[in-house]
């Protein structure tokens, strides 16, 4: 938008450029989809998963340009993290690696649930999912308070993580955000 508002780009060329990347988008949402598709037949078999088929279709790219956007956003002390975060799942099992998914799964709809039933961000049935949430978090890097309310500001002003936050619940990115804050601020 900026682009073109300083005329360095038609509308018709920013149009096509953002239809190339919503299309790249689409494919690869659709890749973890199906990653999601085989997880669930696979576990409805009583079967498990390695870990590399686990996280099939998200794109290593993708994660890069995530990790590389921390650290520009915040400092080199965010690799620290990201390289951390990498040792500690390398460790997992297939199971722990569905089940700390599954931590953040019930997070967001009990989040959502709690919305409907209007409930506040500082209420302590929401802070007792919050501090569930924090600790499937933990599992992969310790944040302090201010990395903890900076997390939940990043679901709300990315783009994908507010996505996926919508589409569960159109309120959810704030909700959880000021959720986030609050137990940051009260607790660590």
């Amino acid at each position: 938008i900026k682009s073109v508002l300083d005329n360095k780009v038609s509308e018709i060329d920013a149009l096509r450029r953002h239809r190339v990347e919503v299309a790249q988008r689409q494919e690869r949402l659709a890749d973890v989809l199906a990653t999601v598709d085989r997880t669930i037949n696979e576990l409805a078999a009583g079967g498990g998963m390695n870990p590399a088929e686990l996280f099939e279709g998200f794109d290593p790219v993708k994660q890069a340009a995530y990790e590389q956007e921390l650290v520009d956003t915040y400092g080199q002390s965010a690799q620290v993290h990201i390289d951390e975060s990498k040792r500690r799942m390398a460790t997992w099992t297939p199971e722990q690696a569905r089940e700390i998914a599954r931590g953040f799964g019930d997070a967001e709809r009990a989040l959502a649930e709690m919305i409907d039933d209007g409930a506040t961000p500082e209420e302590q049935r929401v802070q007792s999912v919050i501090a569930d949430h924090y600790q499937v978090v933990c599992q992969f890097w310790t944040p302090d308070a201010e990395q903890y309310a900076g997390l939940g500001q990043m679901y709300c002003d990315h783009a994908e993580f507010r996505a996926r936050k919508d589409a569960l619940h159109p309120q959810l990115a704030e909700f959880e955000r000021e959720a986030m804050a609050i137990y940051a601020e009260c607790v660590l």
